[in-house]
């Protein structure tokens, strides 16, 4: 019987990881056995206690992993090092999964059984979440998935390899490791790139559903956009075919003023129901954020560089 090994890389979710890791045992339609490694990316929380209470409740093996913080992408791939499954399924630690979301992706590795296939589910808000409009235009922006431009499509682009509910062979990864230099986000767009031009396909099974548990908040995921730009510098500079798939957001000093002006006058548009502007002044302001983010990066790295080119000239 062959094995699938589910990889859940997590940082600081220790409260909804429990319940993540309690919908793994209670999967439908499942007729093998499953591996799931915890991957804890240095989380100050209480991670571990959660991880072994859910294996000691669990039929399934839970495997506990940890290491320094060094990001999801370094996360990722020290579970793939431990993996004894055949395939591989990513999971966020924040994707509560649905009762058929595991034998989704089984199935369509059996429908689709080439070694180069990959196979993606959906991920959504769940039905008891409370959905500001901002989370309910964030479901329908770019900004974290473009699964509404999903619907109805069985084979789609690599743009869409999302690893918060992803699955292919665990071969196919350990040949093609995440960037590591990528620490969060665009890891999965980078590395989907990559598997796309040796010739895997990617599946999109709609019955594979996860629910996000995760509040989101402008001003936390405008930060977040921050983070995703330092990370999108490093995708830019170490694949070039990054800068032509996944571009930097282009702001022209009037969209800018424009959204400046929204930004004053934010209360009265929301009392006055302006959804159009307010959504228009969300857009610009995560651009910026992650535009910021792109160019600190660059800025660090190439003082970095410059530094190491003088070591190098002092040298006899």
């Amino acid at each position: 019987m062959k094995m699938l090994s589910i990889i859940i890389p997590t940082f600081r979710k220790a409260r909804i990881l429990g319940n993540v890791l309690r919908s793994l045992c209670f999967q439908e339609g499942v007729n093998q056995e499953l591996e799931i490694i915890v991957v804890d990316d240095g989380s100050p929380d209480d991670t571990e206690e959660v991880v072994e209470s859910a294996a000691r409740a669990s039929s399934n093996r839970i495997r506990y992993l940890k290491q320094a913080n060094r990001g999801v992408s370094a996360a990722r791939n020290l579970g793939i090092q431990a993996a004894r499954g055949d395939l591989v399924l990513f999971l966020g630690d924040d994707i509560v999964c649905t009762p058929r979301l595991v034998a989704g992706h089984l199935l369509w590795h059996k429908r689709f059984s080439d070694s180069r296939t990959v196979v993606s589910g959906p991920v959504t808000w769940p039905p008891d979440l409370p959905i500001d409009d901002f989370m309910s235009w964030l479901d329908n922006s770019p900004y974290q998935f473009a699964y509404y431009k999903l619907k109805g499509k069985t084979e789609i682009s690599f743009r869409y390899f999302y690893t918060c509910n992803v699955s292919l062979r665990t071969q196919s990864v350990l040949e093609n490791p995440f960037d590591e230099d990528i620490r969060y986000g665009f890891e999965d767009t980078e590395l989907g790139l990559r598997l796309r031009d040796q010739q895997y396909r990617l599946y999109f099974n709609e019955s594979a559903l996860g629910y996000h548990y995760h509040i989101r908040k402008f001003k936390a995921f405008r930060h977040r956009q921050k983070m995703v730009g330092v990370s999108l510098y490093y995708a830019h500079r170490n694949n070039p075919k990054m800068r032509i798939s996944c571009k930097t957001p282009e702001i022209s000093l009037t969209r800018h003023a424009r959204a400046v002006l929204r930004g004053a006058f934010f209360p009265l548009l929301k009392a006055l129901n302006q959804r159009r502007m307010i959504h228009k002044y969300w857009q610009v302001r995560l651009d910026l954020a992650l535009l910021r983010g792109y160019r600190a990066a660059e800025r660090v790295d190439r003082r970095s560089h410059h530094g190491i080119l003088r070591r190098e000239e002092l040298r006899p």
